[in-house]
């Protein structure tokens, strides 16, 4: 007779292992490729290749922190970027309506984003655009704006921790009691937070992805081929911070991989 609760535990503990596999394969091409890298200026920029520089942010058009749906507190300096969440961490709360129907979450995210402005980076006597479509586009959101589903807050390719944020939901004004998510809607109750993390005018941030001009000035970008990386770490940080997820995330792949297959093993045992 076959055991459906081990089968199930043997499928979701594979299925952790295979994507716990995938971002570390992520992790590890980002480490291989920015390992090697040498930041330079726009004179060392050639069009079509990859490229890393390194800089102080110059903010042209700054990011619309309305787009999160929460009033944030007041900043000094404009945003480059911003990347946002609202997280369900305890308990009870929040329902979510899909379709006709309620369902809880529990430690998800039930709303995120990614607002970016119009910047540059500063690498020394020039300036370098940064065009952050590339990371839209893999993070999408949907028609009606910027909240979605998806959680770009976990993207492998945006590594920011200096500047973070992080408060109850309804201990700020400016969120509505409910969030249209198009095909839903979210209710709030007290046990969900706003989270985000943002690049501010003047950080120093390293770039990393494919050089292309545009309007006849350089700009860095991403492609198929060539992911665009954020951080606000030194090159240095960024490389050994991925060194270490590679190896914390490849030996839990590993590990939830193992627990999947011997689940599995176990239930084929037992009908054979």
């Amino acid at each position: 007779m076959v055991d459906y609760g081990q089968l199930l535990i043997g499928f979701v503990a594979l299925g952790v292992g295979l994507w716990l596999g995938y971002q570390v394969v992520l992790s590890f091409r980002q480490y291989t490729t920015l390992s090697k890298a040498e930041p330079s200026g726009s004179a060392g920029l050639i069009d079509g290749e990859a490229a890393t520089i390194e800089g102080q942010v110059l903010v042209d058009e700054p990011a619309d922190e309305a787009g999160a749906g929460v009033a944030l507190a007041e900043r000094e300096s404009a945003l480059a970027l911003l990347v946002w969440r609202i997280r369900r961490i305890r308990h009870g709360g929040a329902r979510v309506r899909i379709g006709g129907g309620n369902r809880r979450r529990t430690n998800s995210t039930l709303a995120s984003g990614i607002e970016p402005g119009e910047f540059r980076v500063a690498t020394g006597n020039d300036e370098v655009r940064v065009n952050p479509e590339w990371l839209l586009s893999n993070h999408a959101t949907d028609d009606t704006g910027s909240i979605t589903s998806s959680d770009p807050w976990s993207s492998p390719y945006i590594h920011l921790g200096n500047h973070t944020e992080e408060f109850e939901v309804d201990g700020r004004g400016g969120l509505p009691g409910s969030l249209d998510l198009g095909n839903g809607s979210i209710q709030f109750g007290d046990s969900e937070r706003f989270q985000s993390k943002a690049i501010p005018e003047g950080e120093r941030v390293v770039v990393h992805g494919e050089t292309a001009v545009e309007n006849g000035e350089p700009v860095v970008r991403g492609t198929d081929g060539t992911a665009l990386v954020i951080s606000d770490q030194p090159i240095e940080g960024l490389v050994a911070s991925l060194r270490n997820q590679v190896l914390k995330s490849g030996a839990l792949a590993v590990a939830a991989t193992a627990v999947g297959a011997y689940f599995l093993y176990d239930v084929a045992i037992a009908v054979s």
